[in-house]
């Protein structure tokens, strides 16, 4: 069973490999071809704003991190201190920036055991985890999308899109049924136990945190991309620019973090952010303020790892 899994996962992720070079040969064509010559830079607003967005990055990570604590300790029905999830998840977080888009989370079995925490406990807290996401940013989505058809002036794009947007969560479901599923036949008699805390009172208030927090990350790093647009590029933007930029985001992050084979979604969030941004708001202006919100990104995860505390064995406490 293990065996046919693994081989079904490795054709998935050489489809997740083909498409993501192919979005990559995509914006890199698309990046030769632009007038650089039309951008407003302001030097002195990067050197100004860029920090900004990085310390907005940082306090995004921690987010993160605390989330997946609340998830770890409603698995393992265990304190957790912050101090030792801190480490594991920003060491852990870096190799999502590996082929395969799984590292990441076989490095947080790796770095958690050494704590003392059980395998088992860390890879179901990865799975609820991913779960969540997927099912939270896709409420997130229809809220955003219906908001958005009724009030905005891009109403009309948000119609135009709107079975899209509908097929996507509806593949974004089955996935996650999918997920569930595997959860099951995998060590039945310890996941049969662990599946009763789903129908206790602590999976609601769990859902309920997670819901707020995974908002106001995904939803703040959405609004930093539109702050790109306005105060790196001097692109003037009203409020239902912010929003419908804070949208397109979520669906593009969703689509680069559940495509298999795409490191740190690398390649395919741009792409979707190119395509769905490009007719509002310019090719070469939406390209490089997506590039510019990837490298923030990319240095506010080096920082975590290079300067954040390592992580430390359970022998050595």
């Amino acid at each position: 069973m293990n065996k046919i899994l693994k081989e079904k996962f490795s054709y998935i992720n050489i489809i997740g490999y083909i498409l993501t070079l192919s979005s990559i040969f995509y914006l890199v064509r698309t990046f030769l071809k632009l007038d650089f010559a039309v951008l407003p830079l302001n030097h002195q607003r990067i050197i100004f704003y860029c920090p900004m967005f990085l310390i907005v990055y940082l306090l995004s990570l921690g987010a993160l991190s605390y989330s997946w604590e609340l998830i770890l300790e409603f698995v393992s029905q265990k304190p957790i201190r912050t101090k030792d999830i801190w480490p594991v998840f920003v060491q852990s977080n870096i190799a999502k920036y590996l082929p395969g888009n799984v590292l990441q989370y076989a490095a947080r079995n790796f770095l958690g055991n050494r704590l003392g925490w059980k395998h088992s406990d860390i890879a179901l807290s990865s799975i609820l985890e991913i779960i969540l996401n997927v099912v939270i940013l896709g409420i997130a989505l229809i809220i955003i999308v219906f908001l958005g058809g009724i009030a905005l002036p891009v109403g009309s794009l948000f119609d135009a899109n709107l079975r899209k947007w509908v097929l996507f969560l509806i593949i974004m479901v089955i996935m996650a049924v999918i997920c569930l599923g595997l959860l099951c036949v995998w060590k039945k008699k310890e996941t049969g136990e662990k599946l009763k805390l789903f129908c206790s009172k602590k999976f609601p208030i769990l859902f309920v945190k997670l819901l707020l927090i995974y908002i106001i990350i995904f939803g703040g790093l959405g609004v930093m991309l539109a702050l790109i647009y306005f105060f790196i590029f001097n692109y003037p933007l009203q409020w239902h620019d912010v929003i419908f930029i804070m949208g397109v985001f979520i669906f593009s992050f969703l689509a680069g973090y559940i495509i298999p084979g795409s490191p740190g979604g690398l390649g395919i969030r741009e792409y979707f952010l190119l395509s769905l941004l490009s007719s509002s708001y310019g090719q070469t202006l939406t390209l490089m303020a997506s590039l510019v919100h990837r490298v923030i990104s990319i240095i506010g995860d080096l920082l975590a790892f290079f300067l954040g505390p390592r992580s430390p064995n359970q022998y050595e406490q």
